[in-house]
């Protein structure tokens, strides 16, 4: 691992304190045109799933977020972490390989209005280390999947739009008391790392609804 020094391990710690979510190596810091630089949980896009679980653990959880059925998902619970409650991630449907095309941490439960507070800090400290990202910040809309509800997402991305290389995403989800109640699902903040790959799949889906 490349040393790091006194003034970069208080930056370092700063970002990782201050937004409980990302993981930044040193070499981040100078050269951040890659989203395999990031991790989350310890898990980088591009890694292999059978890193961390076995394919019985991954196939156990596995299910289907989006109506093309191109990636799958899967995910397991982080009782021992200091930041996050759950991590899912995505993988090419038919990929023998397993690997990781998109990886997100999530903290859950947590209200709509704490979730933004959070998600401020974090984008402040993102762009405190990586000025040159382009962010889009997005407005608070309803998600395709619950009509009723709410969600604004800011992301971060590293070539000239969201399609053309990878992509940091921080999301507060607001579920609707229908969906809360029906599929016990609560609100959460998530902070997702996207290969351009997986963020081309997330515009194909998005243009079914158009």
């Amino acid at each position: 691992m490349t040393h790091i020094g006194h003034s970069e391990k208080v930056l370092f710690m700063k970002v990782f304190i201050a937004a409980l979510v990302l993981i930044f190596s040193l070499q981040s810091f100078t050269k951040a045109d890659d989203i395999s630089e990031f991790e989350i949980e310890g898990m980088s896009i591009g890694d292999s799933a059978l890193d961390y679980l076995s394919k019985s653990e991954i196939e156990k959880n596995k299910y289907y977020a989006y109506p093309i059925k191109e990636f799958y998902q899967s995910y397991f619970f982080t009782s021992n972490s200091e930041n996050y409650t759950s991590v899912q991630f995505s993988i090419k449907e038919g990929d023998k390989n397993f690997i990781l095309s998109s990886i997100e941490g999530g903290i859950h439960p947590i209200s709509f209005s704490e979730c933004k507070k959070r998600k401020k800090i974090i984008e402040k400290d993102i762009l405190t280390i990586l000025p040159n990202l382009v962010v889009s910040y997005g407005e608070e809309r309803p998600m395709w999947s619950d009509p009723e509800s709410k969600e604004i997402t800011t992301e971060f991305y590293f070539n000239k739009t969201f399609f053309d290389g990878g992509a940091i995403r921080i999301i507060c989800v607001d579920r609707s008391k229908r969906i809360e109640e029906e599929k016990n699902w609560v609100d959460s903040l998530r902070v997702v790392i996207n290969s351009k790959e997986f963020n081309i799949y997330i515009d194909k889906n998005a243009n079914l609804n158009n």
